[in-house]
């Protein structure tokens, strides 16, 4: 019993350790066969156009997060995009964008939505699916040169993802990044890392620091662990030592000696600022 109980904990520590993504939103918005009309009493239209509104609203045009309206085609009609299929595919997305543009009251918002065409598949959608362009490479800012990732159950998938978990999204910026209570956030290490210093995380609060993640080559934590300030949060993402513990005192390993040496102090890092999103529905 005892046994069966340390594996199930070891299990457990290395999916939270590995980051399973969330369970991505579906956001699909259908029409009538043959029509380009935009009815939002239809199936779950209503519902799946507020939360895309509120995705762009919160989203869109920042932090590199580009979302698109993904319609299917003929494999035959991908190539010049002339068939009546094409055609209707366009008038779709022209009907999505402009319902978006007259529910927010604002042209800048419509434009933070972008469209592509996939080959059509034998689970046919009549109609577009919301996704997101990831930018995996970036990172979050030339100041603060680590990647800067997110998970979140009400984004949807990635234009990559073909099952039905999240993937991580890749964010970017100076502007503090909207988190929602059931984001996590992972941050991978920049370039040149040396092999004594670790990835480390710490929230700056009023009178102390707190550390929410420390590790070799990514660092990953949960929204739930951040003590709010009028709804925002201060992270510094720094390189800190890596040391061993001697007898009584804690020395920072040498490459170039058996002996220990005092610790060099560590690297300042860069703040990311993030801001909690107050639930629309």
């Amino acid at each position: 019993m005892r046994r069966s109980f340390y594996c199930w904990a070891v299990a457990a520590a290395l999916w939270l350790r590995c980051g399973a993504g969330a369970r991505a939103a579906d956001y699909t918005l259908t029409f009538d066969a043959g029509s380009a009309k935009f009815v939002e009493a239809q199936s779950n239209n209503r519902d799946s156009i507020a939360r895309t509104l509120s995705l762009v609203q919160d989203y869109g045009g920042k932090h590199g997060i580009q979302f698109v309206l993904l319609g299917e085609l003929p494999a035959d009609c991908m190539e010049d995009f002339k068939c009546p299929d094409a055609r209707l595919l366009r008038r779709r997305v022209e009907a999505v964008i402009d319902y978006i543009r007259v529910q927010s009251g604002s042209a800048n918002v419509a434009q933070a939505l972008r469209w592509q065409s996939v080959a059509q598949t034998t689970h046919h959608v009549e109609g577009v699916r919301l996704r997101v362009r990831d930018f995996a490479a970036q990172t979050f800012s030339p100041a603060c040169p680590y990647r800067v990732r997110i998970s979140d159950p009400q984004l949807p998938k990635t234009l990559s993802s073909d099952d039905a978990d999240q993937d991580w999204v890749t964010v970017i910026g100076n502007e503090e990044v909207p988190v929602s209570e059931g984001t996590s956030v992972r941050i991978y290490s920049g370039a040149g890392q040396s092999a004594q210093t670790e990835l480390a995380a710490d929230q700056l609060l009023d009178d102390h620091k707190a550390t929410l993640s420390s590790g070799a080559d990514w660092i990953q934590w949960s929204v739930a662990q951040f003590k709010w300030e009028d709804g925002s949060a201060n992270v510094v993402v720094h390189n800190g030592l890596v040391s061993r513990d001697i007898g009584n005192e804690i020395l920072s390993w040498n490459t170039d000696s058996s002996i220990p040496t005092a610790p060099v102090s560590d690297a300042g890092g860069c703040k990311i600022g993030f801001r909690l999103l107050r639930p629309r529905f």
